[in-house]
């Protein structure tokens, strides 16, 4: 009589790259104790926007201590309609849709408004908010699975640590999301550029208008790259077509002006406030004095 094969043990590693260290000290325990299913809990859409908007009250208290002009609650809201209009395209199980849902309003939970979370518990910014998430749908009966998801998500929206991207198509999705403040219109998004630098120290900002401009190209360069990179994975679905194409006008638009701009700066003026339309007043009073 031929042996029975072993079920396969699902790994952390095996659901994504991004939970090969698991953060959470409560995940690790259902883990071991529990294993890994690939399975997990459905949830209504009442409950997940409950679910959504609790997490926004909570990062408001947050911020409410420690207002950070960008990494806070009405960015996450932002996010949120951005990644919710890319995870249909990938048509994933509703029940990993659940948790990739909590993925926006936690990704910045607790943020420190620097790159460089520095604490004595050694976490970065997106580990923090990783832990901070996992206990959260653990609360909400999560299972191993999905919450193993969530960690992925948020960790793969790490900046700064070229070791850490996003590997699973979601991943993909939300590291896209995160960045895409370039479907604004162009004022609105230099205004957020503008609250991403009032974070910096002032020693690290950029002195001139022009080296912001030229900073802004190498941004909307790697936006592109995640643009690219999602739009491989839904290559041949005509919604994803539709959308993509939409938001790469945009970024296409904004590349254009950041590079009309930077042609228009000379040596001798670069600082001058009027050389920009968009900029002018916004910018200027947050790069480095000279």
């Amino acid at each position: 009589m031929p042996e029975r094969e072993e079920p396969q043990i699902l790994q952390p590693r095996d659901i994504t790259p991004n939970a090969e260290k698991i953060v959470s000290p409560v995940l690790a325990e259902a883990i071991q104790r529990e294993g890994i299913r690939p399975e997990g809990k459905d949830f209504s859409e009442s409950e997940i926007v409950a679910m959504q908007e609790e997490i926004f009250r909570m990062q408001e208290g947050i911020d409410a201590v420690r207002p950070n002009t960008y990494h806070n609650a009405p960015h996450g809201r932002e996010v949120t309609p951005r990644f919710e209009q890319l995870l249909p395209l990938l048509n994933l199980p509703s029940w990993q849709v659940a948790a990739h849902r909590l993925t926006p309003p936690f990704h910045d939970y607790g943020h420190s408004g620097r790159t460089l979370r520095v604490s004595d518990d050694g976490l970065s910014n997106e580990e923090f908010a990783a832990v901070a998430a996992d206990e959260y749908a653990a609360s909400k009966g999560f299972g191993t699975y999905q919450r193993i998801l969530i960690q992925g998500d948020v960790i793969a929206s790490t900046f700064g640590n070229p070791s850490i991207k996003p590997e699973t198509p979601a991943e993909k999705a939300f590291a896209l999301a995160d960045v895409a403040g370039f479907i604004k219109p162009w004022e609105e998004w230099v205004t957020e550029c503008a609250q991403v630098l009032a974070e910096v120290p002032e020693d690290e900002r950029p002195d001139s208008v022009k080296s912001w401009l030229e900073g802004r190209v190498k941004f909307l360069q790697f936006c592109k790259t995640r643009l690219d990179e999602f739009s491989e994975i839904v290559r041949g679905n005509p919604e994803a077509r539709k959308v993509l194409a939409e938001w790469e006008m945009s970024l296409s638009m904004h590349r254009r002006t950041v590079e009309t701009l930077l042609a228009r700066i000379g040596d001798k003026d670069y600082n001058r406030r009027d050389i920009i339309d968009g900029p002018r007043g916004i910018i200027t009073p947050l790069l480095k004095k000279s």
